[in-house]
């Protein structure tokens, strides 16, 4: 190269010399080309003329302007601009293919070419001559110059490069050319190599659609290994392993994805494609890579996250000090995997609730004990499930082992509660009927984590010695990482030694004794130990989380519990299929939370809080002083005034609470080491703020409050030691320093080897100065000083005056018009101290930081246990803010207890003026209010007082001398179509599960006794999945109904029996009727649509007929709903009516008419052929013959007393 080149060239950017030699040739007038070759005959990829231009050196020189640099970085831009399509050289220099030097940050960096720079060519460039680039004579060399009137500048050659009409003097094609030409170079230098890939296979040679086909692996055959380069081998002995995941691999100061992760960033996000190393190739920026990777998993895919351990500087040291060979390519590793039910950052939560993976083991069992394994049939067996569910994001595990019946209630309910975001499974280890179940509630099977049996779902055995062998629950390794630590680890397992060498033949006494259970393992994992099918499924989950890189950080929290998703003792029990009829959670128009009855409720201020509402919506108290005192406690929250904040409690609370972060997701961070600073000192703000409303906000009004628990909470103050420790804190560092640098700097003396790298870098600047001003007095001038470019720091800035006066072993780095800038040898030995001493400054920083969350996580029971009571504050202070949503009438709820005075359980649910607080009405309508009176006894003179319509239809049994009357427990609920029923029906059941979780209920008054149970049978839908109809699920749930009910059981049976024909349908719902109202005795609704059924009982005294009241108009067949319930019967169902309403046609309307008219007078059955006699009707018989059998059968025994009650019943209905 000429002087003037070299000198305009900034020398950072020289790595090897091209040279070139253009060979005269004949131009002909068909096609003008002049051709380069580079001197070796090598084979690298091409250069095109474009490359050669001086404007490609001047584009680097823009970066380097005053103007342009002073505390620029490009890296951390929002758009990713991948490198120039013809660097593949470069590329392979960067990861240190050809050359000795090791990959480096700034080569990774400083070769990228930005297609839209090379339009912004400067104005200023010189002419343009490629004598520049030969090193052979002029005279062999033809020059462009020569010929003046050929000669064009740059700017008219790259118009004719980008003008079609224009002669392609100069062998430049146009730009569709061009990239056809690049494409067809690189399959043609590629489609060998990556032959391959066009017929996938995983590890074992199975391709897609074969069985036993494994998505997360690749085969990849030896001869493209050898073909390899280091850096290709390094990506794909990663991607090689984890086919089915997206990605992101680190590459300078971005991620960048390959070859079928390309194409799907391309095509779903339209992420600009190229290729590099020989693959095609998209990029983000490191500093979007959150954002990204958020949008990739919100689409369903799963994100690697392939990291660099080392930067080039400490790559450099490393291999300084190393005595053995260093690889020439950067070391990069997994460090991260990304799924939809695992994301622990706090960059990727979009949600306040919890997204919870969840693993699944069953196994079906014996009919009736017997072990003969033809009698184990998935029809008739029982299955019993293991169940390990975590909540990456607080680190919460909970266990749950159960034997379901048939229809898998259990096991709905779970799913439902929880609603997992992923599962994990083995291969073949779930029976139909539950993976139909996982399908229907759960879909999306892209996340489903379907693993081997035994070697990566792991059996009892494996598990427990994999536990021992990590040993989590070391409190001296709480904090570290990673798999080495417990190389050195030795389990003693029944004396053999080499039992690790062969996991195979493993021989584990499943006994309790000795088992060797470390005595550091938390007690719940303790007996989960003895379950083999639940410690399987935790065995399923720890190898998954482990492949996930985020086991030990979740484990080591040993926050385990045991969980029953239908918890009999203590709790109302709402199963699956009551959650989804009634709307909980969920509507069933569009599965989002709208309308629900959770969204209605649920006015908590922390998240934490939010989470733990969840539970309470899902588990209502039994317990009736429990509920009592929720009840005292918002009433308390709203009663109670707060003179410093001038509010009621509530709104002080909720004052307070509006300024704590997620401190359940956080603290589990910090035990990870994860956590960023400025979360940490949130934590620790948020702590101290906790600790006032403890103290100073709620201890001061003890004596005001009337609920037991939350004088509980208020006298428990905060723990000393806690205390103790935010004063260390405060102390030990700055906080608003922290925050705002976002690292912490901690007090001197606290850490030597900090101190001594901080001093370090401090002795090293002020050795610069010094330097600085001995050129200075050299030179004469102060003018001269240090300018950082980039990561090119303390170049020394000359004025242009001055230039002669630099000394000749000084290398000029870049200029501007006005300065030069130079380094010089000791120069960059002095920088060169300064990057290494950083590079150990910053390993002593994040010592530091990872010692004093280590010194927090000491104590993180307490911590979390302060969280659970803030969380339980929460939700009382939620409950008394639900009155305010409410609005009027609204009640507190009246409890009783179920034993009457015979010590004999009586239910009772009397509801006045109740609305169904989750339906909206228009703002010109109002919701009808409606009373249900079921179960317990009432005075028949206050009845008539309060103007309570009673008709001939409730029938009341005389049960004492004081005008007593016993209510019927059951109301048979008829009424036209859209009148009304399915309302009243739900909420009822909403009513009932307000009152039991501690909140008002939106009526004028309510009294009950607690229930035990929700069953409902509401909706009609077939599940196609599972091969069963719609009248299949109905006599499916009906039954479970009937098996499992009791006298404390609110039962809601909404049409039973219309999915068959009419004589089967009202056969079945008269026999359930029957069987509820003798045998269970328990409250409940029955709506129907048979009149039949209505004339059978509407003289039974232990049903209530009841309609829904309208107003209809024959001749021009209207029906007004008047939505109020009503004593009788309805005549007719006014199915016509609906018809009009859908815009069926008239005529067709009319003709059903006169057919349902025919039909209704042809299928009347007589009386005669119901009963023997005029007398009696069909119940009466039937409830007479069971009595008759029973008694025959147990002559012996006495008659409970529920059948004398019906006997009495039957004889007084009787009599009359």
């Amino acid at each position: 190269m000429d002087t003037d080149s070299e000198e305009e060239m900034p020398i950072m950017y020289k790595k090897k010399k091209i040279k070139i030699t253009i060979e005269k040739e004949t131009i002909q007038k068909s096609n003008n080309n002049i051709k380069e070759e580079e001197e070796n005959n090598e084979e690298p990829p091409k250069r095109e003329l474009r490359h050669l231009r001086r404007g490609t050196q001047m584009k680097r020189k823009i970066n380097y302007k005053e103007s342009d640099s002073e505390g620029s970085d490009n890296d951390d831009s929002d758009e990713y601009v991948p490198k120039n399509e013809e660097s593949d050289d470069d590329d392979d220099n960067d990861e240190g293919v050809k050359e000795e030097e090791p990959e480096t940050e700034s080569e990774s960096e400083d070769d990228t070419i930005y297609d839209d720079e090379i339009k912004r060519k400067p104005k200023n460039n010189k002419k343009f001559n490629l004598n520049k680039f030969n090193n052979s004579s002029p005279s062999q060399s033809p020059s462009i110059k020569s010929n003046s009137s050929s000669y064009k500048s740059p700017i008219e050659k790259l118009s004719a490069f980008r003008s079609p009409k224009m002669p392609n003097k100069f062998g430049l094609s146009t730009q569709q050319e061009k990239r056809k030409e690049k494409e067809e170079k690189f399959k043609e230098k590629n489609e060998d190599r990556y032959s391959w890939l066009m017929d996938v296979r995983d590890e074992n040679g199975r391709r897609p659609g074969e069985e036993d086909y494994d998505p997360r692996t690749l085969y990849i055959p030896s001869s493209a290994w050898k073909k390899f380069t280091p850096f290709e081998r390094q990506y794909w002995e990663i991607k090689s392993k984890h086919w089915e995941k997206v990605v992101f691999f680190k590459k300078g100061k971005f991620y960048e994805l390959y070859e079928k992760d390309a194409d799907i960033g391309h095509q779903e996000f339209d992420l600009k494609m190229t290729d590099r190393v020989n693959m095609r190739m998209v990029g983000v920026p490191e500093a979007s890579f959150e954002q990204w990777a958020s949008q990739f998993v919100a689409k369903g895919y799963k994100v690697a996250k392939v990291d660099q351990m080392e930067t080039a500087l400490k790559k450099s040291m490393n291999a300084r000090n190393s005595k053995s060979k260093e690889e020439k390519v950067i070391k990069r590793e997994l460090s991260q995997v990304l799924t939809a039910g695992t994301l622990v950052d706090s960059g990727f939560l979009t949600n306040d609730m919890s997204a919870y993976c969840m693993s699944i083991k069953e196994e079906l069992q014996p009919i009736n004990g017997v072990s003969e394994s033809y009698l184990v049939t998935e029809d008739r067996s029982p299955p019993k499930f293991g169940v390990c569910i975590v909540d990456t994001t607080t680190a919460t595990f909970k266990f749950s082992s159960f034997i379901d019946d048939i229809d898998r209630t259990r096991f709905e309910t779970l799913l439902i509660q929880y609603k997992p975001k992923e599962i994990v499974i083995e291969r073949g280890g779930l029976s139909q009927r539950t993976v139909q179940m996982l399908k229907r509630i759960v879909g999306n099977k892209n996340q489903w984590n379907i693993l081997i049996p035994e070697k990566e779902f792991w059996g009892p055995e494996k598990t427990e010695l994999e536990l021992k062998i990590q040993n989590y629950f070391d409190e001296s390794k709480k904090n570290k990482k990673g798999n080495e630590e417990n190389e050195d680890i030795e389990m003693n397992m029944n004396n053999n030694e080499n039992e690790n060498e062969n996991e195979n033949k493993m021989d584990i006494d499943i006994d309790t004794e000795n088992r060797n259970i470390p005595t550091n393992w938390p007690e719940v994992l303790k007996q989960a130990i003895n379950d083999p099918v639940l410690l399987s499924a935790i065995g399923g989950l720890l190898w998954y989380l482990q492949s996930l890189k985020i086991d030990r950080e979740l484990f080591s929290l040993k926050n385990f519990s045991f969980y029953d998703p239908v918890n009999d003792a203590s709790s109302l029990i709402l199963d699956g299929q009551t959650l989804m009829n009634l709307e909980v959670f969920q509507n069933n128009n569009d599965g989002s939370t709208e309308g629900t009855l959770f969204e209605l409720l649920e006015h908590c201020t922390t998240p934490f809080g939010k989470r733990q509402f969840r539970n309470w919506v899902c588990h209502p108290l039994r317990n009736i002083e429990g509920i009592e005192d929720r009840l005292n406690a918002s009433d308390d929250m709203l009663n109670i005034y707060v003179e410093e904040n001038n509010s009621s409690l509530v709104d002080y609370i909720d004052t307070i609470l509006r300024k704590l972060p997620d401190l359940e997701r956080i603290i589990s961070r910090i035990h990870a080491g994860s956590c960023q600073v400025k979360e940490f000192i949130k934590s620790l703000k948020a702590f101290t703020i906790i600790m006032e409303l403890f103290i100073n906000v709620l201890n001061s009004q003890v004596e005001q409050l009337t609920s037991k628990r939350l004088k509980e909470i208020a006298q428990f103050g905060f723990f000393e030691v806690l205390k103790e420790e935010l004063i260390w804190f405060q102390n030990a560092f700055d906080w608003e320093k922290a925050t705002k640098e976002n690292k912490i700097t901690p007090i001197d003396g606290y850490d030597e080897t900090y101190d001594e790298t901080k001093q370090a870098i401090k002795d090293i600047e002020q050795e610069l100065q010094d330097y600085l001003r001995k050129i200075q007095k050299r030179l004469g001038s102060k003018e001269i000083v240090y300018k950082d470019l980039g990561k090119e720091i303390y170049q020394i800035q000359v004025p242009k005056r001055l230039v002669k006066s630099v000394p000749k072993d000084w290398i000029q780095m870049s200029k501007t018009q006005a300065v030069n800038r130079y380094y010089n040898s000791n120069l960059r030995n002095d920088i060169q101290r300064l990057n290494e001493a950083k590079e150990l400054f910053n390993d002593a920083e994040g010592e530091v930081k990872l010692r004093i969350y280590q010194r927090f996580d000491i104590h993180y029971d307490k911590w979390l246990k302060v969280i659970k009571l803030v969380a339980e504050v929460d939700c009382l202070a939620c409950l008394a803010r639900c009155r305010e949503v409410l609005g009027e009438p609204s009640c507190r709820p009246e409890f009783v207890n179920p034993l009457n005075n015979e010590m004999e359980e009586n239910s009772v649910l009397e509801l006045t003026e109740l609305r169904h607080p989750c339906v909206n009405v228009g703002v010109t309508q109002d919701f009808i209010p409606n009373d249900t009176y079921l179960g317990g006894v009432y005075n028949e003179d206050e009845i008539e007082n309060d103007t309570m319509d009673t008709d001939n239809n409730n029938t009341t049994i005389t049960t004492n001398n004081n005008n007593k009357k016993e209510r019927p427990k059951l109301i048979l609920l008829t009424g036209p179509n859209m009148g009304g029923k399915s309302t009243l029906l739900r909420q009822t059941c909403i009513a009932v599960i307000m009152a039991q979780i501690g909140c008002y209920v939106p009526a004028r008054k309510c009294r009950l006794t607690p229930f035990d149970r929700i069953f409902t049978r509401i909706g009609a839908n077939d599940n196609i999945l599972a091969g069963q109809s719609t009248f299949m699920i109905e006599l499916a749930e009906t039954s479970k109904i009937l098996k499992e009910a009791t006298p404390r059981s609110l039962v809601i049976l909404d049409e039973l029996g219309r999915g068959t024909s009419t004589f089967d349908g009202f056969s079945i719902a008269y026999s359930v009727l029957n069987y509820i109202i003798t045998q269970i005795r328990c409250i409940g609704l029955f709506s129907t649509h048979y009149g039949m059924l209505t004339e059978e009982y509407k003289n039974n005294p232990l049903v209530a007929c009841k309609f829904m009241s309208f107003h209809s108009d024959e001749e021009n067949h209207e029906v007004v709903f008047l939505y109020k319930l009503t004593d009788g019967v309805c005549p007719k169902s006014y199915g016509m009516n609906v018809a009009n309403i859908a815009g069926v046609p008239k005529s067709i309307v009319l003709q059903a008419e006169e057919v349902a008219a025919e039909f209704e007078k042809n299928s009347k059955i007589d009386d005669t052929e119901l009963t023997t006699t005029k007398d009696l009707t069909m119940i009466q018989q039937s409830a007479f013959a069971y009595l008759f059998n029973s008694k025959k059968s147990n002559s012996n025994t006495t008659i409970s007393s529920n059948m004398a009650k019906t006997i009495k019943a039957l004889y007084c209905s009787l009599q009359k």
